[in-house]
């Protein structure tokens, strides 16, 4: 799901990422009102609007926090994870950091009432560091670590947060790193002409995953022994390009395919949406249904 910011000539206020925010996230939980998700987000977000939203919506959230010792919030926060006495030291092979935490971090939501938050710091030298030390902090609404587990569980745990929780973030950071830097030509100039920008945002989306499904799966294996029941297993995992004439031949009979595809704007039809592929070479045009 994505949320674009409303800029241009006609529309009379200034958007901007928080307030795109809270759209995307009142559309999520009236799409999924009864997921429970996780909101992860840098440290943009890390404010009392968009923590009182996710808290108001049943969703929890660790955003990256950030600051300065002028800012008494983070100041105070920074602080008590020091002072808390809750560390756990981490060596592996290409990181090394102390890991401090906290719980019972109060903050104001409005109407008298209070939402608790922990802290959690890292210290040392991670792998996208190349060497070099640096500190990353996070505030979340969950309970990072069960106290009552004793020190090396309760330790476990919390370094489990760290790296899976607080750092998966990360992973998105990746991929629009790969969308702007390595052929996917995700740019700011893009965005220059009208709806232009969001029309090839979306393009790209569509063309990430294409790849990810290609390269990072066993999905075009699978689809070939589909094609070719009792064939013999080398014949069925032959290599793309032999199969299928390359990835740009394939993406080629997709986008024909979906561009003869009549218009219809019910979601339900495109969440059931299916391309069939037919033999390579194709003896007809790829359809969806």
């Amino acid at each position: 799901m994505t949320e674009f910011l409303e800029t241009g000539d006609h529309f009379d206020k200034e958007d901007c990422e928080r307030n795109a925010a809270k759209r995307l996230l009142a559309q999520l939980h009236k799409m999924l009102p009864r997921e429970r998700f996780l909101i992860g987000g840098d440290g943009l977000f890390a404010c009392q609007p968009l923590m009182q939203l996710c808290h108001e919506l049943g969703m929890g959230f660790v955003f990256t926090f950030k600051g300065t010792g002028k800012n008494g919030f983070y100041a105070e926060s920074s602080k008590a994870a020091m002072d808390s006495g809750k560390y756990a030291e981490i060596c592996e092979d290409t990181e090394e950091y102390t890991l401090r935490w906290t719980d019972g971090i109060k903050i104001d939501v409005g109407g008298k009432r209070e939402l608790e938050l922990s802290v959690i710091r890292g210290d040392g030298k991670f792998t996208w560091g190349k060497g070099s030390s640096s500190t990353l902090m996070y505030i979340t609404d969950q309970r990072i670590a069960n106290e009552g587990n004793g020190d090396e569980r309760r330790n476990r745990e919390a370094v489990d947060f760290f790296n899976k929780r607080c750092r998966g973030r990360w992973r998105i950071e990746t991929s629009f790193n790969t969308q702007k830097n390595l052929g996917f030509g995700l740019e700011a100039s893009y965005g220059r002409c009208g709806n232009a920008g969001q029309n090839y945002y979306l393009i790209v989306q569509i063309a990430v995953n294409l790849f990810n499904i290609m390269t990072r799966s066993n999905f075009m294996n699978r689809l070939q022994e589909k094609d070719n029941p009792g064939a013999d297993s080398a014949k069925a995992r032959e290599c793309l390009r032999d199969r299928y004439g390359g990835i740009r031949v394939l993406l080629e009979k997709i986008g024909r395919s979906m561009i003869s595809q009549e218009y219809n704007d019910d979601a339900e039809y495109w969440k059931n949406a299916r391309l069939t592929f037919d033999k390579w070479p194709p003896q007809k045009a790829i359809s969806s249904a």
